[in-house]
């Protein structure tokens, strides 16, 4: 078995407004393979839980307060990623007491064009 070597491409979201990033999510799930949801309950485990829910319910949980990401990445395997493709990884954290939230949104890389340019969002450096 060969060895999966992982890079990630984080890109700056700390200057697109909520609203907008909101309008990102929902643009995302629309050309999304996969998408769902982990629950982060500290009283009841270390470690994050994938939970049923609906993206509707999911996306009541976004606030202005959620740390929002987008990343470019090789390295991931998932339903379709097989270590050695580039996906893109979009979502949120929530930061609430209690339990936290984790969106995960993933679309092939070919959609970074589209989101590059309708939402302005660039590479950190």
């Amino acid at each position: 078995m060969s060895q999966i070597l992982y890079y990630d491409d984080h890109y700056d979201t700390l200057n697109i407004e909520y609203e907008k990033f909101k309008k990102l999510l929902l643009d995302a799930k629309d050309l999304s393979y996969e998408w769902s949801m982990d629950v982060l309950d500290c009283k009841k485990s270390w470690a994050r839980e994938k939970i049923n829910i609906s993206f509707e319910d999911a996306m009541e949980k976004f606030d202005k307060n959620c740390f929002k990401f987008f990343v470019y990445r090789k390295g991931y395997v998932d339903s379709i990623g097989d270590g050695e493709s580039w996906l893109l990884e979009m979502g949120f954290r929530t930061f609430t007491t209690g339990a936290s939230y984790f969106m995960w949104i993933h679309c092939t890389d070919k959609n970074l064009p589209f989101f590059m340019a309708k939402y302005g969002i660039d590479k950190k450096d």
